[in-house]
């Protein structure tokens, strides 16, 4: 906490960070809300569920691409602006009626503004590498996870309320998105200056034409890495096995939220907080976790986890 204070470029650069994180996290409840009231809202819940979990499987690649990035401040300043562009449009899109075509339009706009926040986030390390000394950067990097960590977990409860304290008006939600994201586009606008002559703002990349042969690049790169991982047989089994464990894992989320339509008893509130709500105590869950396995399952065999793991979700 004491950097944020002390430091002027590391608060300015949270501060943006944090308005655009409010606009993304608090949005993406939304969907699968404005999914239950689409015609067939079996299909809208399933289809709002996937898309909004798709970027995910993208993780990797956009790491590597924030890597080839010339101008990473600058790349953030572009990049909420364009976020800031997308809600807005969503929030066009939304006054009127909508049909399957715009809601799959829409879905695939929310994606893209996750992919670029993903983006921004490991943007954002390189940046704060170069704002803070190396003392802080531990302390930097901390209160950076430790914020975002507070918006997964709370950002779906209270972008259900305020959408209930918006009667609903969905489009009004995408435009105050919108403006958070300006704002924050704005405030990196006006101290550039400041981040002009820092080295992240001056990284040398090696050359090439485009997006698309720095993804074919990546691609080959991976072929090479799963080769390397192969002859690792031990590892590589472990690795398949908790694959399909998370693959497993991350449809019972969609089976939820389906299962909350049909069987209104287990609504608290409403449908959107119970979304929400259940959403929160899985983050705190994950969160939870991960200081007590070393304590608690240190003795146990990787198998007994694993067996631990498939009756707990059975």
């Amino acid at each position: 906490m004491e950097v944020f204070i002390h430091n002027f470029n590391y608060r300015i650069f949270m501060i943006a960070n944090i308005v655009s994180a409010l606009g993304s996290t608090l949005f993406s409840i939304v969907f699968v809300i404005y999914a239950r009231h689409m015609p067939n809202p079996t299909l809208a819940i399933s289809l709002a569920s996937f898309v909004g979990a798709f970027p995910m499987f993208l993780d990797i690649l956009i790491g590597y691409l924030s890597d080839q990035v010339c101008n990473h401040y600058q790349q953030q300043m572009v990049n909420r602006l364009i976020q800031g562009l997308l809600f807005l449009v969503m929030g066009v899109l939304l006054l009127g009626n909508v049909g399957w075509v715009t809601f799959i339009a829409l879905l695939l706009m929310n994606a893209l503004c996750s992919l670029i926040g993903t983006y921004n986030g490991y943007g954002a390390f390189a940046i704060i590498k170069d704002i803070v000394s190396s003392s802080d950067i531990a302390e930097a990097e901390g209160f950076e996870t430790g914020i975002s960590s507070t918006l997964e977990i709370t950002g779906g409860l209270i972008g259900a309320a305020l959408l209930s304290v918006f009667n609903y008006h969905y489009s009004l939600f995408a435009f105050l998105n919108s403006v958070s994201f300006f704002m924050a586009s704005m405030l990196l606008f006006w101290v550039r200056k400041n981040f002009s002559v820092i080295p992240s703002s001056h990284v040398l990349v090696e050359k090439y034409t485009g997006l698309t042969p720095n993804i074919s690049k990546f691609f080959h790169q991976m072929r090479l890495d799963f080769a390397t991982l192969k002859t690792f047989p031990e590892i590589t089994k472990f690795i398949g096995v908790f694959s399909a464990i998370n693959l497993f894992d991350a449809g019972q989320e969609v089976l939820l939220n389906l299962s909350l339509v049909k069987q209104q008893q287990l609504i608290f509130v409403n449908y959107g907080y119970t979304v929400a709500l259940v959403g929160m105590v899985g983050s705190i869950g994950a969160i939870l976790g991960s200081f007590l396995p070393g304590r608690i399952t240190k003795h146990l065999k990787i198998t007994v986890g694993i067996f631990f793991i498939c009756a707990w979700r059975l």
